[in-house]
């Protein structure tokens, strides 16, 4: 049955200057209402009041809307042009007629990106799209439908919209941490959104990625950005996004059984085997989202809902597994010390999902990963999912933080700053929003320069060969080179034996650690990048790609341990005899030590 009164909103984000237009549908005693804009955070704010007409409809197929787009005309007297002072945030528009209201959320991105904040929020409002089950069709309703539009109402709105991002808002707000807004949506559109920050924050149940999401964020983070998952069951699913239009998501979600046991129906979608809609780490994309984030919910737990809630098994806490790390500086505790637990999901910091690290040497965990906090909630099945969650972090020129959980805010207090989840949440935002310093020069880093066979500044050895090669399109198109974009990449041919390409020249002080990295491609194992000195030729970092035939960010990290001694050193990219590796954006960089003020 419809509501009284329902709409959306023709963008999920908009800047100020640009237009958002509201689909309002009304039975015909709530065709007139009254819009009220607010931006939400610790308090409403009140922005702006109109009044407007609703579209009224005879009998509709909702589910056929749901999954088609609603294509219901704008109120025209409620069309919105966001004006200059309207600052980034989250946005409702209520909806009152009578008795009935309902509320429309969207973004507004800043007018600057970058000018009052060097954070950047992402919302989940993919997830939320994904789960609302308007018109009687989600992507977890049945019949199971692959496509849903986001030209429909959410049915349960705020819900989970802004179940966990409006209590961070609320937080940051209180605790005068400044902060700009984006969609899901923005980060699949605007190949260049994240260049002007410095730290991406994903928050609570952030489950659907496109490719194109997910190639922007890791290139972020290869590009020296640094990202805070506060969230888990993160970028699990792989979704396509056509936003043409009504704007649809397609999951067919074929790897999941029905419940009546009976498989999903195959995405068509083979001719680009990267983009079938399974879960990221499945088949044909064995692409595990662990790469990106560092854990799972393939090892995480789930309490799944109806389940009656047993306080002891449920509300639990995280156990400190490495004291010493920055991120602890404040809090007081020790290892083995326990934080987060609480007495209900309000105030309780694992949430109904988590995400943990499975590290065992594979390619899974990123070799820098660092376990700093755990949890053992292998008790959670059956009824739910049995597993862990890991709190922790790895580096990849940039840093990325993963809280492992859906509910890292139900952890935050309302003052901000007397829980350790305070404390460790101001001193991630606050260190990893920091300027690093500028990466160690590094001569022809995307191989686009080339002398007598050989990239200008670089010296091969060994066996093989080495040559240019056009720089990947994919790899162009879905912005992996973030730093360097380029026309070519460097192709070393080992397959007579070992071969190595290096870039000497590099003054480095023994006292710090380095960082060295690069985007390399190699269908079998032992294509490497090395950290190495010259006078001793002695390796000090050195990563290996997967060998699994795709592009990978690899780095590695490590010191020459000579005090304050001036270093010489090299950068260098080697393949083992027998293999073939494409490679390009070399980078060299110092470790910053966050222990220190």
């Amino acid at each position: 049955m419809a509501a009284a009164i329902e709409g959306y909103a023709s963008v999920s984000s908009a800047a100020p200057g640009e237009t958002v237009d509201f689909h309002v549908r009304a039975d015909q005693a709530h065709s007139r209402f009254t819009m009220q804009i607010y931006r939400r955070a610790s308090v409403d704010q009140l922005v702006q009041t109109v009044d407007g007409d609703a579209y009224v409809a005879g009998a509709q197929d909702d589910a056929a809307l749901a999954v088609n787009g609603c294509d219901w005309p704008a109120a025209q007297a409620c069309r919105t042009l966001i004006p200059p002072q309207w600052g980034s945030g989250y946005y409702v528009a209520k909806l009152t007629s009578g008795d009935a209201s309902t509320w429309i959320p969207f973004i507004v991105r800043s007018a600057a990106p970058g000018t009052t904040s060097r954070i950047l929020l992402k919302f989940s409002d993919a997830t939320a799209q994904a789960y609302t089950g308007w018109g009687g069709r989600s992507l977890y309703t049945e019949p199971h439908v692959p496509n849903i539009s986001f030209d429909r109402p959410y049915d349960d709105v705020p819900g989970l919209y802004e179940k966990y991002q409006l209590p961070f808002l609320g937080w940051a707000e209180t605790n005068g941490i400044d902060l700009e807004y984006c969609s899901s949506l923005d980060l699949h559109t605007d190949p260049r959104i994240l260049a002007p920050y410095r730290l991406l924050i994903s928050l609570g149940h952030d489950e659907y990625w496109s490719l194109e999401m997910r190639d922007q964020v890791e290139a972020f983070i290869a590009g020296g950005g640094n990202v805070a998952f506060f969230s888990a069951n993160t970028c699990y699913w792989q979704v396509r996004l056509d936003l043409n239009g009504r704007r649809i998501m397609t999951c067919y979600k074929e790897t999941e059984a029905a419940p009546d046991g009976s498989k999903r129906p195959p995405d068509p979608q083979r001719a680009d085997p990267r983009r079938v809609t399974v879960r990221w780490y499945e088949a044909p994309v064995l692409r595990p989202e662990s790469r990106l984030t560092g854990v799972s919910y393939k090892y995480g737990a789930g309490w799944w809902y109806p389940n009656p809630i047993d306080p002891l098994k449920r509300f639990r806490a995280y156990t400190v597994t490495d004291a010493s790390h920055w991120v602890y500086a404040g809090t007081g505790l020790s290892n083995g010390n326990v934080f987060g637990n609480g007495t209900s999901e309000d105030d309780t910091i694992l949430g109904y999902e988590t995400d943990a690290a499975h590290v065992n040497g594979d390619a899974e965990t990123p070799r820098t990963f660092t376990t700093l906090a755990d949890a053992d909630l292998t008790d959670w099945g059956p009824g739910g999912q049995a597993g862990r969650a890991t709190m922790g972090l790895y580096q990849r020129n940039g840093i990325a933080f993963t809280g492992g959980t859906v509910n890292w805010v139900g952890g935050l207090s309302g003052g901000g700053d007397s829980t350790p989840v305070d404390w460790i949440t101001q001193r991630v935002l606050r260190e990893l929003a920091r300027d690093s310093p500028p990466a160690v020069a590094v001569a022809n880093a995307g191989f686009e320069d080339w002398t007598g066979g050989v990239p200008t500044g670089w010296i091969r050895d060994g066996a093989g060969t080495v040559a240019a090669t056009p720089a990947d399109p994919a790899a162009l198109a879905n912005q992996m080179r973030f730093s360097t974009p380029g026309n070519q990449s460097l192709k070393v041919d080992a397959s007579n034996g070992e071969t190595w390409i290096s870039c000497a020249g590099l003054a480095l002080d023994g006292s710090k650690s380095y960082g060295a990295g690069a985007w390399v491609k190699s269908s079998t194992p032992g294509a490497t990048v090395r950290l190495q000195t010259t006078d001793t030729w002695t390796d000090f970092a050195n990563a290996a790609h997967s060998g699994s035939g795709e592009w990978e960010y690899v780095f590695a990290a490590g010191s020459p341990n000579r005090g304050a001694a001036a270093v010489p050193a090299r950068v260098k990219v080697q393949v083992a005899a027998g293999g073939q590796a494409l490679y390009d954006d070399v980078s060299v960089i110092e470790i910053v030590d966050h222990s220190l003020p």
